[in-house]
């Protein structure tokens, strides 16, 4: 066991050194939101990262899918063909137990655009949804959820995940009753 912890230090020692040399700028908007940037010139694109600390471990136990389901909806009306329209590629989302994440690399002359689309998508996010939208997401991350029961790494990653947050963990009081 102590040997690949080994191997990963020995291999992972070289990359803290290089990613220490990276300019990296934090600062924090005026609505509370943090940001951190790294400017690299030598190519005309940008990434956008936008990560929230909701993840499936908010969720009420027995009650699942909820953050994957917001991350689905949050691509409905037309969000991602609007992306693709000014230049952007690669746009996608991501769910885990600590966070989702929405990303995309736009050109850099599209930065600002992309900022305006982003937040007006999640502005806009209760206005946008219908019932049968939600019907139809709903259906596609149990699918995607029940799709996956039977893989050897789903299993593994629910046996983990029910031994990290067991069912006498806590409910924040902003999730309690959502399910």
């Amino acid at each position: 066991m102590l040997r690949p912890a080994v191997i990963t230090l020995l291999f992972g020692l070289p990359l803290v050194g290089q990613l220490a040399d990276l300019p990296i700028e934090h600062y924090e908007l005026p609505n509370g939101v943090k940001v951190i940037l790294h400017s690299d010139h030598k190519a005309p694109v940008v990434h956008v990262n936008l990560r929230f600390r909701v993840g499936s471990k908010q969720e009420p136990p027995g009650h699942n899918g909820y953050a994957h389901l917001y991350e689905h909806l949050l691509f409905v009306d037309g969000y991602l063909g609007r992306a693709v329209e000014i230049g952007a590629t690669g746009a996608n989302a991501t769910t885990t137990y600590d966070y989702t994440e929405y990303y995309e690399t736009v050109p850099a002359s599209r930065l600002e655009r992309m900022l305006w689309m982003e937040s007006n998508r999640f502005a806009n996010f209760t206005k946008s949804v219908k019932q049968t939208t939600l019907d139809r997401q709903r259906d596609v991350v149990r699918n995607e959820i029940h799709g996956h029961d039977n893989e050897t790494d789903t299993r593994i990653d629910r046996q983990k995940q029910a031994n990290l947050f067991p069912p006498r963990t806590p409910v924040p009081a902003r999730f309690a009753g959502v399910g």
